[in-house]
């Protein structure tokens, strides 16, 4: 009898599939979360009104929160060289 080990999933390999599925949810979320709002940039741009300044600092803080979650997700790439933390 045979057995082909080549499809077995470590418990180490599970829980970096869970931190990924984790890491692409939130990503996900703050991406809508942005969306949301696009519709103020499109008005200010449109009327020439300015964005207010609350408006703009949420914005940069998803982008910047999209981007982390981005590079941490680039270390669980194959040609990473490693497994992300």
């Amino acid at each position: 009898m045979l057995i082909d080990l080549s499809r077995i999933v470590t418990a180490k390999a599970k829980a970096a599939q869970a931190a990924q599925a984790s890491l692409r949810d939130e990503m996900m979320e703050a991406e809508t979360v942005l969306a949301a709002s696009d519709w103020r940039v499109i008005r200010a741009a449109e009327t020439g009104s300015e964005l207010s300044e609350a408006d703009r600092g949420a914005r940069q803080a998803l982008r910047d929160r999209i981007s982390a979650l981005r590079e941490k997700l680039a270390a669980y790439a194959p040609d990473a060289g490693q497994q992300a933390p």
